[in-house]
This record gives structure tokens, C-alpha cells and sequence, in this order.
């Protein structure tokens, strides 16, 4: 009899440890699925079992879950960034986080080239006035050598026209 109830208490004993592990493997399980899903802000609840095996795993996965968050909101940012740079937004910069990582480096590359193309389109606008008002200085000369040309026809026959009145006289 107390063979059977010692047998009675380990199998409920085993059933009841079987039961919490697969619950905490199914949130896991959840987790993973949700975060394939694109549910990058998932984490896994720890509790109080962070020293065995399903709780190293959980603590794994939460930290892959926030590198990988943390890693597409960086690109978020850097595709909002070259966004408005692309619609004429030449302002646009993405914050550094001074962590040295690998998106500051982009970050800092990205921050460069827009200053660059901020420095070549304003150099080109520059250009653009320039050639405006030489444009206009040439146009307005034009004017002015035409001008002239009608006065030096005008006097040209006032001239020829004197000249046949001498010789006529």
C-alpha cells in the first residue's frame, strides 16, 4: 500500500512537472511564433525559473528578441532618413547613439553624405544664380549691341542720303 502511494505521488508528483515544462516550452513556443510574425516587442516571462534549462533558453531568446528590435528600428530610422532625403529633405540626419556600433558607423556615413549632397546642391544653386545673371548680363549687352546697330543704320543712310544731296548739288 505504501508502495502504490509512493508510486501515486510520483507519477502525480512527474505529471505536475511535466505539465509546468510544457506550458513554459508552449509560451516559448508562442513567443518564437509571435516573433516570426514581425512581434518584435514579445519576450518571454521568466518567473522564478531562470536556473534551469527552459528559463536559460527564455532569457536567450529575450535577449535575441531586443538585438533584433533594437536592429530593426535602426533600420526604420536609416530608411525614414534616406526617405526624406530623397524627397529633397537635404536636412535629414539620423541620431548617433556614440555606442560605436555598427548603425553609428552607418549613422555617421549616412549624416556625411547628406552634408555632402547638402554642400553640392547649395554649391549648385550658387552656380545657378551665377549663370542667371550672366544670362541676363549677356541678354541685356544684346539689347544694348542692338540698339546700337539700328542708330548706326540710321545714320549710315542720313549719310548716304547727304552724300547723294552732294552729289546731286
Amino acid at each position: 500500500l505504501a508502495t502504490l502511494l509512493l508510486l501515486a505521488f510520483a507519477f502525480a508528483l512527474g505529471l505536475a512537472l511535466t505539465r509546468t515544462s510544457t506550458q513554459r516550452l508552449s509560451q516559448l513556443t508562442e513567443a518564437m511564433d509571435s516573433f516570426t510574425n514581425g512581434n518584435f516587442s514579445v519576450r518571454v516571462p521568466i518567473g522564478d525559473y531562470n536556473q534551469d534549462e527552459i528559463g536559460r533558453q527564455a532569457e536567450s531568446f529575450n535577449r535575441m528578441a531586443q538585438k533584433l528590435e533594437e536592429l530593426v528600428n535602426h533600420l526604420y530610422e536609416l530608411l525614414d532618413a534616406t526617405t526624406a532625403l530623397a524627397s529633397g529633405n537635404l536636412t535629414a540626419r539620423i541620431q548617433t547613439r556614440h555606442q560605436d556600433t555598427e548603425f553609428d558607423q552607418v549613422a555617421l556615413s549616412f549624416n556625411k553624405m547628406a552634408e555632402t549632397f547638402e554642400t553640392i546642391i547649395g554649391r549648385l544653386q550658387q552656380i545657378g544664380i551665377m549663370l542667371t545673371t550672366s544670362a541676363s548680363e549677356i541678354a541685356s549687352a544684346s539689347k544694348e549691341q542692338e540698339t546700337i546697330i539700328v542708330e548706326q543704320e540710321a545714320t549710315t543712310r542720313e549719310i548716304a542720303i547727304a552724300a547723294n544731296e552732294i552729289s546731286s548739288t
